[in-house]
């Protein structure tokens, strides 16, 4: 693989899925093309989640940046 992308995949990855969400992602499927790390299965939204559940949706990326902050510098994003 490319250099970047080897980087771009290494990288903590979050999914929110909502259930009226245009393409489903398994939980399984994304822990095993990306490095997992947080997924989220909401009750009620879909493609437009970010206007339907914008509340839900900004504590869940709130939460999933505040997690990785407290691991510290040693993630891969500080090689960027």
């Amino acid at each position: 693989m490319h250099a970047d992308l080897d980087l771009l995949l290494s990288l903590l990855q979050a999914v929110a899925q909502f259930p009226h969400e245009l393409f489903y992602a398994p939980k399984a499927w994304c822990a095993s093309a990306y490095n997992l790390k947080r997924y989220t299965a909401f009750r009620r939204g879909g493609h437009f989640a970010a206007l339907e559940r914008p509340d839900e949706l900004v504590e869940d990326i709130k939460a999933f940046f505040l997690e990785d902050l407290a691991a510290g510098p040693a993630h891969p994003a500080a090689k960027l």
